[in-house]
């Protein structure tokens, strides 16, 4: 799709980093936005910057890894908006340490926002994108660790390879089925995102039993 100018997009992980990126690039072309997160803060400002475009903006408080908040999130996407042309599956969180120390935990939450959220994205809203039969587009983050692996970062690598696979699945499915939607797959490197300070947004149902921090000394990075 070329044209911007009135298209809805839809932006999780918007509070910070890369989503806030898009909603200011998107809104600065035009578009109407709603914009998801856990970070109600971070999320309010974002609308903030988004607004001085002169665009219409809607938030809404979303855990991406249950299919029922992000079909809520679809819900209130098309019945406020009118219409979804592009979905930015951008949610994304990290933790980190040597793979058998640790918490099950820390596996289910990276997987669950970065890998399910994603899933649940496409499940909740392209069935409807591709029903509007007009142009549109799915954007999935991945990151530089989908190509990649590095020591005490093993379900976030695990996470983004398969959002890397799925991207390209859906991408040869939508031109097979000679769908209007076109899909890319972001694989940024050592952005400032403020992924590293994804625990502000963990639910108490991913919290380590211990409540220690994920990350050791010797497990620190920064990556996309």
């Amino acid at each position: 799709m070329n044209e911007f100018e009135d298209k809805v997009a839809v932006v999780t992980g918007a509070a910070s980093g890369i989503g806030r990126a898009l909603a200011e690039k998107f809104a600065a072309a035009g578009c109407r936005l709603m914009l998801a997160d856990m970070d109600d803060a971070g999320l309010s400002e974002t609308k903030s910057l988004a607004e001085k475009h002169g665009v219409k903006v809607e938030v809404r408080h979303c855990d991406v890894s249950r299919q029922d908040s992000v079909d809520a999130l679809a819900d209130a996407s098309f019945e406020g908006l009118g219409a979804v042309h592009i979905l930015c599956n951008n949610a994304g969180v990290l933790s980190g340490g040597i793979s058998w120390e640790v918490d099950i935990k820390d596996y289910q939450w990276q997987l669950g926002v970065n890998t399910f959220g994603v899933i649940h994205g496409v499940r909740s809203f392209v069935p409807r994108m591709i029903a509007q039969d007009t142009p549109g587009h799915v954007v999935n983050t991945a990151s530089m660790a989908a190509l990649t692996t590095m020591p005490f970062a093993g379900a976030y690598h695990m996470s983004k390879h398969a959002v890397l696979a799925f991207s390209e699945c859906l991408y040869h499915e939508m031109k097979l089925t000679q769908s209007k939607l076109g899909v890319s797959v972001l694989c940024p490197e050592l952005i400032d995102t403020g992924i590293a300070r994804s625990e502000r947004v963990r639910p108490e149902s991913y919290k380590n039993p211990d409540g220690a921090p994920p990350i050791t000394e010797s497990g620190k990075m920064v990556v996309g």
